[in-house]
């Protein structure tokens, strides 16, 4: 396998996708950072109001001085808050903290800041960010005010493991998406780069190249095995086209031909009204002729091209053939041949009524012209498990397994029809009408003789 340009792969859908996908994961991460990191903030300002108004009821509760019991909460060495006690002429009478507060009620101090007196650290971006204290104050007897306070530093250390946890795995994320868009792209880019190359030697002349499959019946197999068969398809009407512009020139040059040898002849030989006019019906019918068969390739395209699929109506199947059947049992009996009906009444399809008369109408017509004289000619109608069965056979001389195919192709004619009548485009006609409508056309051996069988699938 063929290296991958790295320039290739960082171009790829698959690893912009990817990518996208990364930045997805990390915008989410962050999102869900900033959520988490929020409901810890409305933790921690619960937890430590809480705290707080514990410890203030458990002061003004005791019955020893104030006073006194704030000293002594300063001095025990697991203490948390800090506090102030002031009298009625704002002197400190006790305690440790620094900043206090000209107001009562709830307050908040940034680190190293002065106190925000009736700030909500939840509804400032500062108070996410930064160290805050907590301070709450009430009035006591004989108009003394206390003070109580804690910091967020306890908690501090949570927030660091939240932010740091989040960003690990944010990180972890965008890595390991970036990392899979690489691997997941270098798998694709291997894969297309196979479709890339086959189709380049395509285009270089190698038409009989086609995509290699894996066998694992993934998207790309099916896309492989949709354009192979694009390709033999494209390839089938390439070929068609060669042989048709062949047989196209081969078998138009000798009508071509004759007329102007006619004309060639008249101009030398003839000398009354009578020859001339012999030479002038002749040439009306080589026109004639030659008009016929281009009338015919046009047909052809037209059923090709899928127009006439847009005017498809139920078509009672079994009573084309019934009439069918009644207009060309004369005709074969004239030519010296026997005309049968096996038809099951009562089938229906949906289709172009002109379209599939002059079909059935093409094989009758192909049977009693390339059977010899006292040949018994059937045509059949019948239903199966997948749908429904056109057939027309006959016990004559039969087809070459070899040309079953060849002999729907415009202007492919056996050796042994070549003296009869005709252009070689019925066949041509019957198989695109088959198409039209969704169905196969086959040629196979009815030993002896020949059947053509038309297959309609069931209707959805």
């Amino acid at each position: 396998m063929s290296s991958v340009p790295r320039n290739s792969l960082l171009h790829s859908a698959a690893f912009r996708l990817a990518l996208s996908y990364a930045t997805l994961f990390a915008v989410s991460s962050a999102i869900l950072f900033g959520v988490v990191y929020w409901a810890i903030h409305e933790f921690e300002r619960d937890h430590i109001r809480s705290s707080i108004t514990a410890e203030i009821a458990s002061l003004t509760q005791a019955d020893s001085g104030l006073e006194k019991l704030v000293e002594q909460r300063i001095a025990s060495p697991s203490h948390r808050f800090q506090y102030a006690l002031i009298d009625r002429a704002g002197h400190r009478l006790a305690g440790d903290l620094t900043d206090v507060p000209n107001g009562l009620g709830w307050q908040t101090q940034a680190e190293d800041d002065p106190l925000q007196a009736g700030a909500e650290p939840h509804n400032t971006w500062f108070a996410l960010v930064s160290d805050l204290a907590y301070v709450y104050g009430v009035e006591v007897g004989g108009g003394q005010r206390l003070f109580v306070a804690e910091d967020t530093e306890s908690l501090e250390g949570l927030r660091e493991t939240v932010a740091g946890t989040f960003a690990l795995g944010s990180a972890i994320t965008v890595a390991l998406a970036i990392l899979g868009g690489w691997l997941v792209s270098l798998l694709f880019v291997r894969r297309l780069d196979r479709i890339n190359r086959t189709a380049g030697r395509i285009m270089d002349g190698a038409m009989a190249e086609r995509i290699p499959l894996r066998g694992s019946g993934d998207e790309f197999d099916r896309l492989s095995g949709n354009l192979n068969r694009m390709l033999d398809r494209i390839g089938s009407l390439v070929s068609n086209l060669k042989h048709v512009s062949s047989d196209i020139a081969h078998d138009l040059r000798t009508p071509l031909s004759r007329l102007r040898q006619d004309l060639e002849r008249a101009k030398t030989e003839a000398h009354s009204v009578p020859d001339y006019q012999v030479v002038v019906d002749r040439a009306i019918e080589d026109t004639d002729q030659t008009l016929a068969t281009f009338s015919a390739l046009l047909r052809i395209a037209e059923i090709e091209s899928g127009e006439r699929r847009a005017g498809f109506a139920t078509v009672d199947l079994s009573g084309l053939l019934q009439r069918l059947f009644e207009t060309y049992a004369p005709v074969a009996e004239d030519e010296g041949r026997v005309l049968t009906a096996s038809i099951t009444p009562g089938i229906t399809i949906r289709g172009d009524r002109d379209l599939l008369t002059q079909m059935i109408a093409n094989l009758c017509e192909n049977a009693i012209r390339h059977t010899p004289v006292g040949a018994t000619i059937k045509m059949q109608l019948t239903t199966d498990a997948d749908g429904v069965i056109c057939a027309v056979s006959d016990n004559g001389s039969g087809i070459a397994h070899e040309q079953s195919e060849a002999v729907f192709r415009p202007f492919y004619r056996l050796d042994q029809s070549r003296s009869t009548q005709g252009s070689g485009l019925g066949l041509a006609m019957v198989a695109a009408i088959a198409e039209l409508h969704g169905a196969t056309v086959t040629l196979t051996d009815a030993k002896p003789g020949a059947r053509f069988e038309i297959h309609f699938p069931r209707a959805p």
